[in-house]
């Protein structure tokens, strides 16, 4: 089945929340990729299997963690490492494991000038650190922020706002996040995260 087809039948199916014959259709189409050694297809396909884990009924983090690693191996790029480090951070809310990935994904997009996925895992980074306890390290993510808005690198405003907002909660550099936030909320394009950065604007 041409890869297009099969995204689209998987999606019609998870949207039907027929989980069990999605899952079939990947595993076959996995086997078929991996014999033929295709391997753009076997990472499309590990990609649909892992969304599908993550979406499930109940569901099946462990096994989306497993299949993003092999999506690491066959492309070690640091948004691939980002891909597995949501796993743990969003899905599993395990933050002491989503630390070193996070810190994987950033240190291959330094060297990758992957601007894009550096500021994503920074702000998980950031949030990953307060869960944990970590203030310091959470106020280095902070000051790793500014300088990028400083430098104006390519990145997708509204990633940061959680990070920001939860500094805000726990009255954390309160100047620094209100400077922040009115630098970020005029050029930001998504009307929500807006929002929330133009009350991260107020002083309270």
């Amino acid at each position: 089945m041409d890869p297009r087809e099969l995204s689209e039948l998987v999606s019609k199916l998870i949207r039907e929340r027929n989980f069990r014959r999605a899952e079939e259709l990947l595993l076959g189409a996995r086997t078929a990729a991996a014999a033929e050694g295709d391997a753009q297809t076997t990472q499309l396909v590990l990609s649909e299997l892992v969304e599908l884990y993550c979406i499930s009924e109940p569901r099946r983090l462990a096994e989306a963690e497993v299949l993003s690693g092999e999506r690491e191996r066959l492309t070690a790029s640091a948004y691939s490492k980002l891909q597995t480090a949501m796993i743990l951070h969003h899905g599993a809310r395990d933050y002491a494991r989503a630390v070193p990935k996070l810190e994987e994904a950033i240190a291959r997009g330094k060297a990758e000038h992957d601007d894009g996925t550096i500021y994503t895992s920074l702000s998980l980074l950031g949030q990953a650190c307060l869960e944990l306890g970590h203030t310091e390290k959470a106020l280095a993510v902070l000051a790793e922020f500014e300088k990028m808005v400083a430098s104006k690198k390519s990145f997708v405003v509204g990633d940061e706002t959680c990070f920001l907002e939860a500094l805000r909660a726990r009255r954390l550099e309160s100047e620094r996040v209100t400077r922040l936030a009115s630098t970020l909320a005029p050029v930001c394009r998504d009307s929500a995260f807006k929002e929330r950065l133009k009350a991260l604007t107020v002083h309270k």
